[in-house]
Parts: structure tokens; sequence; C-alpha cells
């Protein structure tokens, strides 16, 4: 877990209700929350116009620090004490050559298709480290409330993870959501949603 400074707060604090202030914005996400935290951290924004984006994991990256973050808003009660957003989403059925498991199915146990979530996890957050320079991965969440009067601010490590630190299981009987566990905490950071024949690997932060 990670904190803001007291500068990097204030800036923070300034620059939402300065977002808030311009009528055609009407909340504090995408682009506008990435030119926020570029803010906050006094880091150069690329124009959007000149820079083609790109699907690599880090929506901000500090060069010089190489400290790269994965910028997400989430609409949900700042004084929450967990909440779920998707952070990276991968047919892992598609993939399944690239993340060799050939068999892999939708029949697959859940344990299987745990291990192509965190495959395609390890070598997302691998690759994006190395293509953008980053040695120290980050994901950093506003959370925001309905009436967009109340934020709180995390920002915590992308980790990688092994196979053996996690128990997988299904949540319902018609195996359409499946979890994991890490024990002996009984905490959880994966989980795999079936939407028609995709699976969507979430982040869920605990805290």
């Amino acid at each position: 877990m990670f904190e803001l400074s007291l500068l990097e707060r204030e800036r923070l604090q300034n620059s939402i209700a300065a977002a808030l202030s311009v009528p055609f914005i009407a909340g504090v996400e995408g682009y506008v929350f990435e030119a926020l935290f570029h803010f906050v951290k006094g880091l150069p924004l690329p124009n959007p116009h000149a820079a083609k984006r790109s699907k690599t994991l880090f929506d901000c990256v500090d060069a010089s620090a190489r400290i790269g973050w994965s910028l997400k808003s989430v609409q949900k009660n700042p004084a929450t004490t967990s909440f779920e957003l998707v952070i990276q989403r991968a047919d892992i059925i598609k993939k399944r050559v690239q993340l060799e498991l050939p068999d892999l199915s939708l029949e697959s146990t859940p344990e299987h298709l745990g291990l192509g979530i965190l495959r395609h996890w390890n070598q997302k957050i691998t690759a994006d480290m190395e293509r953008q320079g980053v040695r120290s991965a980050r994901v950093a969440v506003l959370l925001k409330s309905n009436n967009h009067r109340l934020y709180a601010f995390l920002e915590q490590e992308l980790r990688l993870y092994t196979a053996e630190e996690l128990l997988w299981s299904w949540t319902d009987e018609k195996h359409t959501d499946f979890r994991h566990v890490i024990p002996p905490m009984g905490k959880s950071c994966f989980g795999g949603i079936q939407i028609k024949n995709n699976f969507l690997k979430t982040l869920i932060c605990p805290h």
C-alpha cells in the first residue's frame, strides 16, 4: 500500500474541484482522471492527439523512477471496505495456446481456468513492464460517491502470483462465476466472470 504525500493530496483535492467546476466535465473518470493524476505526480501528460493510444497496462509512467500506474475510477462509497473492478480483460479460451493450456475450455475445472487467468495476468504485467520501462507496477484507484462530493484514493502494488498461492472454486451452481482465495487469509484478488464465451479477469481490492 502506498500513500500520497501532503503536496500530492492537496493537488488531488484542488484538481478534482477544478475539474468539476467545468460545466462540460460530468465526472472524474477516464482521461480526466489520467490528466489529474499526471498533475498530482508532477509528470508531463502525453498529448492524446499526437501520442497513439495503446492497450498497454500502465496509463501513467514515471520514467525516472520507473513506476507505472494503471488508473481506475470507481463509483463507490469511499467509506467501503472492499470493492471490485475490472483491471484487465482476457478471453483465455482464445488464448489457450499462447498460455500453453491447449485443452482449456468452458468445461474445464475452476483450477484449470484459474491457471489460465493467472498466466495471462503474469504475462501481461511482465510484458508491459518491459515495454513501458517499469520496475514498480501499481494500480491507482479513485473512489467517488454518487453525488461526486466524497472521494477516496487507493494505490497498491500489482504483483505476480504463483499457482501454489491460490485456491479456485465455483461460486454458483450454474458455473458462471468463480473465485479464488489466498490461504490462510481467505482473501481474494482475482475472479473470473463468464460472459457468453469470454472470461473476464477482475481485481478485487479487499481493503
